[in-house]
Order: C-alpha cells, then sequence, then structure tokens
C-alpha cells in the first residue's frame, strides 16, 4: 500500500532545498571563473539544435572562431537539460538555474537513498529520520554548494 508518509522525505527534501537555492533565483547565476562559459555554452547547443544538429560535437564560435570539440570532451548532458528547460520557455539564464536546482534536489534524493540503505535496520528505529538528516546536511555541505 502507497501511503504518505513513505514518500514525505522525498517532499520534504525539495522544501529543505530552498534556504540553499533561494540565491540562485533571487540574486542569478554566481559569478564565477566559469559560470559564463556554461551559458555561453548553452547558448551555442540552442543554436546549433535550432540549426538541426541535435549533437554538435564541434562548436565553430568557440576559442575566437577555430572551433572547439567541445562535446567530444565535455559531458554534455547538463547543457541538454538546460536545453529542455529552454525548450519550455524559461530564457537561458533562468533555464540554467532551474538546471542547478533540479540537479541539487537530485542529489538531496540520492544522497537520502543511499544514507537509507546504509542505515542498519532495528525494530522501533526510524531510518528515514537519519537518512532525511543526511540528506539535508549534504544540500548545505561546502562541496555541494561550492560547485553549484
Amino acid at each position: 500500500m502507497i501511503t504518505l508518509r513513505r514518500f514525505a522525505p522525498f517532499l520534504a527534501i525539495p522544501l529543505l532545498a530552498i534556504p540553499a537555492l533561494w540565491p540562485l533565483f533571487t540574486v542569478g547565476l554566481t559569478a564565477s571563473a566559469d559560470g559564463m562559459l556554461h551559458l555561453m555554452r548553452l547558448g551555442l547547443l540552442d543554436s546549433h539544435i535550432a540549426q538541426g544538429m541535435l549533437y554538435p560535437r564541434w562548436l565553430p564560435d568557440l576559442v575566437l572562431g577555430y572551433g572547439y570539440p567541445l562535446l567530444n570532451f565535455y559531458g554534455p548532458a547538463t547543457y541538454y537539460v538546460a536545453e529542455s528547460f529552454h525548450l519550455l520557455g524559461l530564457p537561458l539564464p533562468q533555464a540554467l538555474i532551474w538546471t542547478h536546482a533540479t540537479f541539487v534536489v537530485l542529489a538531496g534524493w540520492g544522497m537520502y537513498l543511499m544514507a537509507l540503505d546504509l542505515m542498519p535496520r532495528r525494530a522501533g528505529q526510524r531510518p528515514w529520520v537519519a537518512a532525511l538528516v543526511a540528506a539535508t546536511a549534504y544540500l548545505y555541505g561546502p562541496y555541494l554548494l561550492t560547485n553549484l
């Protein structure tokens, strides 16, 4: 039987992630060494998809117009998720922000599932509480927020 209690942690993790994601939605993209590069790459991928190239391995507009085989060496999954948000109607910077937010929530869910799997099962204990604490700690860990 499916109960709300079973899925409550999966509903709680996006709510617990709101304070961590708040600066993205209020300030915008973070100022980092490669932050604008990702936006430029997303724009180039968008223009290539608009021209009918679904997987452009060579991006001719990079490296001062000489081109670069970026998608041969750099995983494009993040850009395709952002592109899907853009195709749903969001502008490119907002699509990148929503992609970051989606991946942070997915990371929280993944940590919850991993911690739940590692918790010992004993009678009378609630391992989901400890797994939710682990997921929340991971959401606010310096590694995740710095990479964001």
